[in-house]
Formats: structure tokens, C-alpha cells, sequence
């Protein structure tokens, strides 16, 4: 379902590079899925911003590369999920009450994968997290007075 949400985000994009819709509305229903299939609760702020489709596409990878992750690995009870449009660009945050990791012994490709790219957009991952303390992943995309 998650790729099928992509596609839609892709195949949506008119010529100008802004798909219609809300990036909130899109994650939204990302997060509405992963509580069906988990029963984690999810609690977020997600107003509508307004962004290019590269940085929504991003913004969904992040999300959903972060649940799988709280899905394998976090044995969390609650997640919250906050968008936020600031002056310098959109920052996600996602953080839950799992298990935790040492980051330094993170080596998988999926944190790998979401800070390429947010990179190739200018943009940064910042995920803090310690052992039995839960995790935080902090996406910022700069939007340049793209968005």
C-alpha cells in the first residue's frame, strides 16, 4: 500500500512539479494504516504546507522508512508524528517510546537511504536515540522559497 501511495503522489504531478493535494492528507493516511495494521498509537500535527512533489515524496519515504523501523525493531506503544513549515524550510518529526538503539551501530540502508535523500534536496537527517529510551528522527528539508 505504501508504494501504491507513492505512485499516486508520482503519477498526480502535473507538469509543474506541485502534485494537488496535501502532503498532510497523504501522511495522514501512511499513519492511519500503520495504527490499522499495528494498533500503535499515533498522534500527530500535520497541517497542511505547502511543498514541491520532491519534497512530499521525501517527507512520505522518511515517514514510512521510520515506521517500518518502529515497526521491526522499536516495540513502541505511541508514536507522534509533527510537521512543521518554518522560515528556512520543513522539518519532520517523528519520535516514539520503543526500545532504542546505540546510534553509532546503526548500519542498515534505511537511515541510509532517507539521508541520501533528503541530501540531494539540501535537507538533513538528525535521529537521536538511546537504549530503552525511545527514538527521535528529525527530517528538515529547506524549501528556498521553492514551497
Amino acid at each position: 500500500e505504501n508504494l501504491a501511495e507513492a505512485r499516486v503522489l508520482v503519477g498526480s504531478a502535473p507538469r509543474t512539479g506541485v502534485a494537488a493535494g496535501s502532503v498532510a492528507d497523504t501522511l495522514r493516511r501512511t499513519l492511519r494504516r500503520f495504527t490499522d495494521d499495528t494498533g500503535t498509537r499515533v498522534t500527530a500535527e500535520l497541517p497542511d504546507v505547502t511543498c514541491d512533489q520532491q519534497t512530499r515524496i521525501a517527507l512520505l519515504r522518511c515517514t514510512q522508512e521510520s515506521l517500518a523501523n518502529i515497526r521491526k525493531h522499536a516495540a513502541a506503544s505511541t508514536v507522534e508524528v509533527v510537521l512543521t513549515a518554518q522560515p528556512y524550510g520543513i522539518e519532520l518529526e517523528i519520535t516514539d517510546d520503543g526500545a532504542g538503539f546505540v546510534t553509532e551501530d546503526s548500519h542498515g540502508f534505511g537511515l541510509h537511504g532517507m539521508r541520501k535523500r533528503l541530501a540531494e534536496l539540501g535537507g538533513e537527517l538528525t535521529v537521536t536515540s538511546s537504549v530503552g529510551d525511545g527514538t527521535r528522527v528529525l527530517a528538515m528539508i529547506p524549501t528556498d522559497g521553492r514551497g
